[in-house]
């Protein structure tokens, strides 16, 4: 067995899902950009380096309908991953043990192909053999998804990964090389210059990555020997050479400079080409990752699209009122909305706060834009719609490119409601024993406490409150709160 694949054995990542990389949100985006891409519910869909297939399974258990094939270089991951799948019983997805330089044409084509931690993970060969996948395997009008780390973002770490890897390279064991690696951060931040030097900075920034992040990742990103960075220009002439385009970004946030003063957003508009233009963003903002979508040249982009296509989607925000209570959608008044980070948007007309009040109340479930529209006039008290979907329509994209509205191309099976005899999301049930981290019906990953878990075992739809509260024991007095929080967080489906 190949170095790489028993590295990946030795640490696989968290067996998670990535709802950006789900081919219904591919779906989206692409069309936004102007794409018709095809039906993700019956489409075919091909991972590359699907570890224990935490991403591709949930998928393939959401859309019975479409086709689901994995690859692996590890036969350990492959393996178990199969022996989910055979659990679940699902007869829509298979797994292969294989490298992605060996692929063969029985494989046939792909309406979505999805390379996630891949490319910066892997030797110069396979790096070009993933993009060749791509051009040999996507369909006419398919979407690819392919993430890197990125420049200038990463040169900042690089000297510390540089650091970090000749201090521990004699040290065996994932937990020993992480606890030397805090400890050595710590001493030379320790012996570091004044507080706001840029070297000390970095540090700190490092030594909160070391402490707060996955064994997992750290293990691939600061230690692993394959580890590679690209300018963003430079995989897309990698493509190019393939025969293949790029589409956008599967964070639209990551195409624009957001908080840039007027003269450089000029500068920026100034420039033709929008991937020379995403590049200067790149420059801009240290950029250190991206998940770059990809089609065929043949397909017709806009990536400039009109603020009306807002109209054709699901949405979800992530917005928040910053003082509920303080909110009349009977009248005209300034509101803030708290976003992700340190985002603060403030919106002064009633239609525009009605339509973040209505999403931020559904609390991560998907409406598609025209509902919304009707039920934000409702809570507003407007007759007429026009006003509420001009503000929809005026604010939407903006707020989509800030990162705190996110487009879908369907409303996810999920409920909001407890019923008498519960069902979970048939992944996260399964795995309710085994892991901490699960995916929900939404196809995102939710930390659930031991209780919760239990709780969500039982769920099969067949057991009642009473049974499920002896899953519980002495803690039964928590099930009313735990059935409504797995319902928050999209565990419960019809």
């Amino acid at each position: 067995m190949s170095d790489l694949a028993q590295a990946y054995d030795a640490v696989p990542y968290e067996n998670c899902v990535y709802d950006y990389t789900a081919p219904q949100y591919l779906n989206a985006v692409a069309r936004l950009f102007g794409a018709n891409p095809p039906d993700w519910r019956r489409a075919r869909v091909l991972e590359l380096g699907c570890a224990g297939g935490g991403n591709l399974i949930p998928m393939a258990a959401r859309w019975p309908k479409a086709q689901f094939v994995g690859i692996d270089l590890s036969p350990v991951q492959i393996a178990k991953a199969q022996g989910i799948v055979d659990r679940l019983g699902l007869d829509n997805i298979a797994f292969h043990a294989q490298s992605i330089t060996e692929l063969g044409d029985e494989l046939g084509q792909f309406d979505y192909i999805i390379a996630h931690g891949v490319l910066s993970w892997v030797p110069p060969e396979v790096q070009d053999a993933t993009v060749a996948t791509f051009a040999r395997f996507l369909a006419p009008t398919g979407i690819g998804m392919l993430s890197y780390n990125t420049l200038p973002g990463w040169y900042v770490s690089l000297p510390v990964r540089d650091m970090l890897m000749h201090h521990c390279r004699d040290i065996e064991g994932p937990a020993d090389k992480v606890a030397a690696a805090i400890a050595l951060l710590e001493t030379i931040l320790a012996a570091a210059p004044m507080e706001n030097d840029p070297w000390r900075l970095n540090l700190a920034r490092e030594l909160n990555t070391l402490r707060t992040s996955p064994p997992a990742y750290l293990m691939h990103e600061y230690f692993e020997s394959s580890n590679h960075q690209f300018y963003f220009h430079q995989v897309v002439d990698k493509l190019k050479a393939a025969g293949l385009q790029y589409l956008g970004d599967a964070h639209p946030k990551r195409m624009v400079a957001g908080n840039v003063p007027p003269t450089v957003a000029e500068r920026l508009a100034a420039i033709a080409d929008p991937v020379e233009r995403e590049q200067y963003v790149d420059y801009l903002i240290n950029q250190r990752f991206r998940a770059s979508l990809i089609c065929r040249p043949e397909v017709q982009l806009n990536r400039e699209p009109d603020r009306a296509r807002i109209l054709d989607f699901c949405l979800t925000s992530y917005l928040r009122p910053r003082d509920p209570a303080a909110i009349d959608l009977r009248q005209d008044q300034m509101v803030a909305f708290a976003g992700p980070g340190d985002t603060n948007v403030r919106v002064a007309k009633r239609a525009a706060a009605a339509l973040n009040v209505v999403l931020a109340e559904r609390q991560g479930r998907p409406i598609p834009a025209r509902r919304l529209i009707t039920e934000a006039a409702a809570r507003a008290g407007l007759k007429d719609k026009a006003e509420v979907q001009k503000a929809l329509v005026e604010l939407g994209l903006l707020l989509v490119r800030a990162e705190c509205y996110t487009i879908h191309s369907e409303e996810t099976p999920d409920v909001s409601t407890v019923s008498a005899r519960p069902l979970a999301f048939a992944p996260a049930r399964l795995l309710a024993a085994e892991q901490t981290f699960l995916p929900s019906a939404r196809l995102g990953n939710e930390l659930l406490d031991a209780p919760a878990r239990a709780v969500l075992a039982a769920c099969d739809g067949k057991t009642d409150h009473a049974g499920l509260a002896r899953a519980l024991g002495d803690q039964a007095d928590q099930l009313a709160a735990i059935l409504a929080s797995l319902a928050v967080k999209g565990f419960l489906v019809g």
